[in-house]
């Protein structure tokens, strides 16, 4: 009886083996199709991927050559309107400022543009441009003796920062001057200036003397470069009303005719976003470095160089000086603000 059951036994365990050996080989089996499914997903994934970057890089193209094709009818709009201006002055006046950014967007299209008549149209568009300028050059004289000009290089002075700016650098040599004479006069009523001898004692009065004396003359200079501004602001202001006078409605027709174009941004708009948080810390610290401005806003080397040139262009640092911090030129956070103010 014991024989069977030992018989029996076996007979099951090899039973058992066989029955794991087959569940183990149906179990690699789902496993390798399971892994065949997940590689043809992938493989479908990254195909509708790639039609879909293809499908996004087709529209963009289209995109780019309907705008294209729009902008070099309204770039010919424009130069026909611009042919069609009598006044000389005025038309040299307006094309100064028109006639570069229509060749560089007319020859931007040229590029984006595809079919070979919308290539011929844009070269003939930067013909036109051409002749333009052929017709700038010939009432260049004229303008250059009209209101106009006058108007322009006006304009052109009161926008320029470099009066405020010797301004500034002024009243910031007249404050370290005037710090420096407080400190000898404070030395000379100290309490040992009894033992000071009378010849030192003049050479303070005398070197005190001389700074008041450069005092004078940076408050004269101050004042001169102030009158200059109102006497430009004064100019402007008689040249505006005389081609106004001249051409009423002239601001209306440039705002018309820039409007074929693509709007540029300002001056404003091309600074670094971190521009006037990074004067603001600047003017507080009464540090102007690359190193604090990496530091404060976590920017790499080359952006906080970028932003250090803006502020040396608007006034707000003086140039570089060796490893040292530049100065900040701009005394308190109200100054900085109307210089800000300030910038179109």
């Amino acid at each position: 009886m014991s024989n069977i059951l030992d018989i029996y036994k076996a007979y099951s365990l090899e039973r058992i083996v066989a029955l794991n050996k087959q569940s183990l080989a149906m179990q690699y089996e789902q496993c390798g199709q399971l892994v065949a499914l997940q590689k043809q997903l992938r493989t479908a994934n990254m195909t509708s991927q790639q039609m879909l970057r293809n499908q996004v890089k087709e529209l963009e193209r289209q995109e780019k050559v309907r705008y294209c094709k729009n902008l070099i009818f309204n770039i010919k709009a424009l130069v026909e309107r611009l042919d069609s201006v009598t006044d000389d002055s005025f038309f040299f006046y307006v094309c100064s400022a028109l006639v570069s950014p229509m060749n560089i967007l007319s020859n931007e299209c040229m590029n984006g543009l595809e079919d070979i008549a919308d290539k011929e149209y844009a070269k003939d568009v930067l013909k036109m441009i051409g002749t333009l300028q052929q017709k700038m050059l010939s009432v260049q004289s004229q303008f250059n003796l009209s209101e106009w000009k006058r108007y322009e290089d006006l304009k052109s002075q009161e926008k320029s920062p470099e009066i405020s700016k010797k301004i500034r650098e002024l009243e910031n040599t007249r404050k370290k001057t005037e710090e420096e004479i407080q400190q000898l006069q404070t030395e000379m009523s100290g309490i040992f200036s009894i033992f000071v001898k009378q010849t030192k004692k003049d050479r303070y009065a005398q070197t005190i003397s001389v700074k008041k004396e450069k005092i004078i003359g940076i408050n004269d200079d101050i004042q001169s470069l102030n009158d200059e501004k109102l006497d430009i602001s004064r100019q402007l202001s008689e040249a505006y009303q005389n081609v106004t006078l001249s051409r009423p409605g002239w601001e209306k027709e440039i705002e018309e005719m820039t409007s074929f174009l693509p709007k540029q941004p300002s001056a404003k708009e091309r600074l670094d976003p971190l521009f006037e948080d990074a004067a603001t810390i600047v003017v507080k610290c009464k540090i102007g470095s690359t190193s604090m401005i990496q530091r404060k806003f976590s920017l790499g080397y080359i952006r906080a160089g970028r932003i250090m040139d803006e502020l040396e262009k608007n006034g707000i640092i003086g140039p570089q000086n060796g490893s040292r911090p530049r100065e900040v030129l701009i005394d308190d956070e109200t100054s900085l603000k109307e210089l800000l103010n300030s910038i179109e």
